[in-house]
């Protein structure tokens, strides 16, 4: 049972905290990259869930339409990105018989990272309850 054992020279170990130094902000980098995407990706779903909500209230009759615009407004922004503007609109069109409701909404985020602004555009339509 003999034990080999292998002795670093300081060159070696001078070479592998130079490659740390090196690789190390590229991994930081990849990884805030993806925490960046993954709070984008978190973003659009919540306001998807949020719009869809409101479209469903929107289309009960006797709806209220400040009610509907509260409902839509509730969405998650992950921390560090900035609201920078939101629209929505609520509006009824006649498909093939149908009345819909459809509600879309526009959100404007600031990313950080990348210190640029996004659009995120969603719709959610319903039946009109309050014409059948």
């Amino acid at each position: 049972m003999f034990r080999s054992k292998t002795l670093v020279s300081s060159a070696e170990a001078g070479t592998s905290v130079v490659g740390f130094a090196l690789i190390a902000p590229v991994v930081v980098s990849v990884a805030l990259l993806c925490f960046q995407i993954v709070g984008l990706v978190m973003c659009q779903v919540s306001i998807m869930a949020a719009t869809k909500s409101a479209a469903h209230l929107a289309a009960l009759a006797g709806s209220d339409q400040t009610e509907t615009r509260r409902i839509a407004k509730q969405f998650f922004i992950p921390s560090g990105f900035a609201d920078c503007g939101n629209q929505l609109k609520v509006s009824r069109q006649r498909e093939n018989e149908t009345y819909l409701v459809i509600v879309r909404q526009t959100q404007c985020l600031q990313i950080p990272y990348f210190e640029r602004k996004i659009l995120i555009e969603v719709h959610g339509s319903e039946i009109d309850e309050g014409k059948l």
